[in-house]
């Protein structure tokens, strides 16, 4: 790995020069707080010069603010590579996608970062992603996403994706086209809905869960309970403004008591919107819930519900 702080003083005879280490995996570096073309010719020439690059620029440490930078210096210089070529990237973020031209190969790229509105098919994920593990949607729509599932579901091992404007998804569909996934997180404006039961097949290997409401809404009954019962392996649990009835709180915590599920549930992080709770029998039930997983499941290690204004 190289890494040399922001660009300001390498030239392109030394990016050049970086052809020689056929080693080198990673030119790491920020960008300038302004869009720079020189930098941008920089960015390009690394492409064009160093396929052989795991990852360019792009740091998951990155402030949010250089992030958004770097995204759209890569996407820049990606739409000006002009001949077919196949790049070797693990980790790619570009703002937009379709600033990625079609013939530019991506068959190694194993996390993709797409920061801007996603509302139609790009053909990257038409079979040009076969090692694709981690997905991060910033905002779809859910025609897109399972359209997007659909090339790249059952390769996936992480999923994040927004689904804002009202909007929801239909959670059986989703685990149907990714019945792989370790990581899940959903942030809808709409609780999760479905059509029908979950299937255990495409909750087994599920590690992490996250839910956040936009418009803090009821979460369907039994949906929470079946993912509860059927993930076996599941370890972290993340409710954001995600209300539960009374009859799926009694539940919960007597399924915990009866120790065949959440034995391997180690942390649930629960955050409520105060005015939803405001019966002292629903508080009382959130605190049954509390106590009774922090009792009976065994690699329980913390259970925390904050209650915001």
């Amino acid at each position: 790995m190289l890494e040399v702080g922001v660009m300001d003083g390498v030239s392109s005879s030394g990016i050049s020069a970086l052809q020689k280490l056929q080693s080198l995996e990673e030119f790491l570096f920020e960008p300038e707080g302004n869009f720079n073309l020189v930098d941008l010719r920089l960015v390009r020439m690394c492409l064009q010069l160093l396929p052989h690059l795991h990852a360019i620029g792009y740091k998951p440490t990155f402030p949010h603010y250089l992030c958004e930078v770097m995204n759209i210096f890569v996407g820049s210089a990606m739409s000006q590579l002009d001949v077919p070529c196949t790049l070797q990237l693990r980790r790619l973020a570009v703002t937009p996608i379709s600033q990625v031209p079609e013939h530019v190969s991506l068959p190694q790229l194993q996390a993709f970062y797409q920061t801007d509105p996603l509302y139609e098919l790009h053909p990257l994920f038409s079979g040009g992603l076969p090692n694709l593990a981690k997905l991060y949607l910033s905002e779809t729509d859910e025609d897109t996403l399972l359209l997007i599932l659909g090339h790249v579901g059952r390769q996936l091992r992480t999923l994040h994706f927004s689904i804002l404007d009202g909007g929801w998804v239909q959670l059986d569909r989703l685990l149907h086209a990714c019945p792989n996934l370790s990581m899940l997180d959903v942030c809808t404006s709409l609780s999760p809905q479905s059509t029908s039961q979950l299937l255990p097949d495409t909750l087994k290997h599920l590690r992490t869960l996250r839910f956040y409401l936009s418009y803090s809404d009821w979460m369907p009954s039994g949906l929470l309970l079946q993912i509860l019962q059927m993930a076996s392996q599941l370890q972290s649990v993340e409710l954001d403004s995600v209300m539960l009835r009374d009859e799926d709180l009694r539940a919960w915590a007597e399924l915990a008591k009866e120790g065949v599920c959440m034995q391997h549930l180690e942390e649930v992080y629960w955050y409520l919107n105060s005015r939803d709770f405001t019966k002292q029998q629903g508080k009382r039930l959130v605190d049954e819930v509390l106590v009774s997983c922090s009792v009976h499941c065994p690699q329980m290690q913390q259970f925390k519900v904050s209650y915001t204004p």
